[in-house]
C-alpha cells in the first residue's frame, strides 16, 4: 500500500513563500488522511490539494495495490 501525492508548483501561491505554502498543503494532507481512516473499512481513499486560495493543485490517493 502507498499514499500517492501529486502537487503542481506552477501557480501563484508559491511565488512568495513557497515553503510555507508547501507545508500547509502536507499538513492538509495529513489531516484528511487521519479524518480518511475509515478507508480501512470503504471510507474516503483520495481527495484534493488545494492552495491557500482554494485552487486545485494536486490530488493525493491511497493506492492499495502497490
Amino acid at each position: 500500500m502507498k499514499l500517492k501525492i501529486e502537487i503542481s508548483l506552477d501557480n501563484a501561491s508559491f511565488e512568495d513563500a513557497p515553503h510555507t505554502e508547501t507545508r500547509t498543503m502536507l499538513s492538509d494532507v495529513a489531516e484528511a488522511v487521519c479524518d480518511a481512516q475509515a478507508w480501512h473499512y470503504g471510507g474516503i481513499d483520495s481527495g484534493s490539494v488545494r492552495d491557500s486560495n482554494g485552487q486545485k493543485v494536486g490530488t493525493w490517493k491511497i493506492d492499495f495495490e502497490s
